[in-house]
């Protein structure tokens, strides 16, 4: 491009070389008194001090290619726009992601679904759901259909009930057809994670063993927590071995009278 063929007057818009604008001011033996304009964010204009430029351009100056060049330039110009609309699309889904992620943080056991999706539950809590039994077993085992038929099990399901609390249950027949459960399961993604559940889940029972007409309860919740290592309150303990000695007394009774019975058959055979 060449340089401007008249006079520029003051106050017009001129561009270096480089395409930078400037206020005109004045001609010199040297050059072009010019002062540099900035456009800020708020597209507020501002001049900076005033500079001498050898040369200066009606239109900014636009430098010529070969035509590969502007051909290379061309495409990458597409691909940063196609980068931009892939951003796009990561942010937005990076949005719903993280909504879908809060509104899962609302319920405790929501929180194990990316888990289980991505196949990093490893263990399994398991209550039983007429008994206080509760054991850890591995995914593997536990994902085993009760009927033996060399069947795949059904997907685990998560239920919920009127107050909005929703827990893991897994069907207990490999028939798809069948819904019926033992009890409630709590995933987790490591023993040592499993471990602290089924801590967590022994000693809230604590309170109900108490509470209990009979310490058949206690009884189960000590053998429960003596085989995950949890610490029972000393009640509790007492209760259960109050139980455990009533149920040896009446076993070792029940014994008895039948050793007695059996005794007795075998004099009366032995008299004949």
């Amino acid at each position: 491009m060449s340089t401007i063929d008249t006079m520029p007057k003051q106050g017009d818009e001129v561009y270096d070389i480089r395409g930078r604008a400037a206020d005109y001011v004045a001609r010199t033996d040297d050059g072009h008194i010019v002062r540099p304009v900035y456009e800020h964010e708020d597209r507020e204009v501002s001049y900076g001090k005033p500079e001498v430029w050898n040369e200066v351009f009606a239109t900014p100056p636009v430098e010529k290619l070969h035509a590969e060049v502007a051909a290379l330039q061309a495409e990458l110009a597409a691909a940063r726009n196609s980068l931009s609309e892939v951003r796009a699309v990561r942010v937005a889904e990076d949005r719903e992601y993280a909504a879908r992620a809060a509104m899962r943080k609302q319920f405790a056991q929501l929180k194990k679904l990316d888990d289980f999706i991505a196949g990093k539950i490893t263990h399994f809590v398991v209550t039983q759901k007429y008994s206080e039994k509760i054991s850890i077993q591995t995914f593997e085992d536990f994902m085993k259909p009760a009927d033996r038929y060399e069947r795949g099990t059904r997907l685990i399901s998560l239920f919920g009930d009127s107050k909005g609390d929703l827990g893991w249950y897994c069907n207990q027949w490999s028939d798809p057809g069948s819904n019926g459960h033992n009890g409630e399961c709590y995933p987790a993604t490591s023993l040592e994670e499993a471990q602290r559940i089924a801590a967590e889940c022994i000693e809230k029972r604590f309170a109900a063993a108490r509470e209990a007409q009979h310490g058949g309860l206690a009884a189960e919740l000590v053998a429960a927590a003596a085989a995950m290592g949890v610490t029972v309150p000393q009640d509790v303990c007492e209760r259960a071995a109050e139980f455990n000695e009533k149920a040896r007394a009446s076993n070792l009774k029940h014994a008895r009278e039948q050793l007695a019975k059996a005794e007795a058959a075998v004099r009366e055979l032995e008299a004949k």
